[in-house]
């Protein structure tokens, strides 16, 4: 069976955390995946107005990702032996890429960080978490406030409701 990915696969990264921190903030790093030549990482950074080849995270929390999940990464089929796409269920396709944008979330934001961040706040009280936390959250991990949101409404932290004033 020939890997879809025969050719050249690199991740590349420049250290941008510092020694004296937590174990996130020591593994910052600008990653970059590169398949046969073509950075799959590329993206706009709207705050900077460049474009960068790499994505700001914890590489801890990559590289656990990464070993966790290397086998459905690299060894689960998508075709059966007669070229049918197997797929386990009619809404997997949707499913994926809900654990796709759940995976780059955590990724650039880690939820245990935020966690900590937002302190004993909880979906019962009745005032919502300041703008102002959020936004420091957000500059913290260089996203956007709407990425803090909706990790946070995910884990029911929040009413997903909250999510549309945070849009921008």
């Amino acid at each position: 069976m020939e890997w879809f990915m025969s050719g050249d696969f690199r991740i590349e990264f420049d250290w941008l955390g510092k020694d004296d921190t937590s174990l996130d903030e020591a593994t910052w790093a600008e990653i970059s995946l590169i398949v046969d030549g073509v950075v799959l990482t590329e993206l706009q950074d709207t705050r900077a107005r460049t474009v960068r080849s790499g994505v700001r995270a914890s590489a801890y929390h990559f590289a656990y990702w990464l070993a966790e999940n290397w086998w459905r990464l690299r060894w689960e089929p998508e075709n059966d032996s007669f070229g049918d796409v197997v797929l386990p269920v009619t809404d997997a396709h949707t499913a994926r890429q809900k654990f796709q944008r759940a995976f780059a979330a955590e990724l650039l934001c880690p939820f245990d960080e935020v966690r900590a961040s937002i302190g004993n706040w909880t979906r019962s009280m009745q005032e919502n978490i300041p703008d102002e936390r959020i936004e420091k959250i957000a500059d913290r991990y260089d996203v956007s406030p709407l990425l803090v949101m909706t990790q946070l409404a995910n884990k029911e932290i929040v009413e997903r409701e909250m999510i549309r004033f945070y849009h921008e």
